[in-house]
């Protein structure tokens, strides 16, 4: 909309709210200008300001707790997460994992999150430390492991857990391989990112996938959201599938195997929207 036809007034109250709550990480990735820019003084959101915030806002049906930093090291998180649940529908952040250690998990799923979004990358620890710059896969696949298990034990259906992969030349090749591991893992859901270029590190033009998808690079893709593989296929809408902000080298998701028919102009659009895998819970 042009700022021409824009209305001087909102006619509606705003429904979601993205709330950083912290600007340190315990990753050093090599597509996120954190990395290699420090952009401000260290700092956590406290429970505090977040009642001050939100109490501006009586229509929310969501609130989005990650920005630039990793929410598990606001030692309020999950302080901040209860509070929201008696007054929001959903609550919901991304995750490095790093630090969920298994009394973390006990309070996130205690919490009442009802999503928990683990941004791995890569399904091996080579790769992975390439990407995210530390050497941490072992530690969070088996703090993911540990999470879903005490899920289970505590008959707990949230937080909904899902791995996150945004996609590059560096890792395009092992989405089959971290398909398969978030079955292992009994995560039910994949989403894959595009990612959005800003010069730093691996955050490159060259090593970008969006709108130059090679041909081996596209049949990768379409492979994994076939239902012959034994998924049932993807969803294709506007999930927030984004999850960080664009400036950190994210983007719309860009997997789903889309009808051979389907209009070209379509197709094109529809890959740079949200498209989720539903893998059956436990299988590899």
């Amino acid at each position: 909309m042009s700022t021409a036809t824009r209305p001087a007034f909102v006619p509606t109250l705003p429904r979601s709210l993205y709330l950083e709550t912290t600007n340190r990480c315990d990753s050093e990735c090599q597509t996120c200008i954190r990395t290699f820019l420090t952009l401000e003084p260290p700092a956590d959101l406290t429970l505090e300001k977040v009642k001050a915030i939100v109490e501006q806002f009586p229509a929310l049906d969501r609130v989005v707790l990650h920005g630039i930093g990793e929410p598990l090291l606001n030692r309020e998180i999950f302080d901040i997460v209860a509070y929201l649940k008696t007054r929001v529908p959903v609550v919901l952040f991304n995750s490095d994992a790093v630090s969920l250690t298994p009394k973390r998990a006990r309070r996130l799923i205690e919490s009442g999150l009802d999503e928990y979004r683990v941004s791995m990358d890569a399904a091996t620890p080579d790769t992975y430390m390439k990407l995210r710059g530390v050497d941490q896969f072992d530690r969070v696949v088996a703090n993911v492991r540990c999470l879903i298990a005490l899920q289970r034990e505590m008959a707990r259906p949230t937080p909904r857990v899902s791995l996150w992969l945004t996609a590059s030349r560096v890792n395009l090749d092992e989405l089959p391989a971290f398909v398969r591991l978030a079955g292992d893992l009994g995560v039910g859901e994949v989403y894959v990112q595009r990612l959005v270029f800003n010069g730093f590190g691996l955050a490159t033009e060259e090593n970008a996938l969006h709108g130059r998808l090679r041909e081996r690079e596209e049949r990768v893709l379409d492979e994994e959201a076939r239902p012959e593989l034994g998924h049932r296929a993807p969803r294709l809408g506007a999930d927030d599938a984004a999850g960080k902000p664009e400036g950190r080298g994210h983007g719309r998701a860009v997997l789903g195997r889309l009808p051979a028919a389907v209009d070209p102009q379509l197709r094109h659009r529809q890959r740079q929207r949200a498209a989720l895998l539903h893998l059956p819970v436990g299988r590899p």
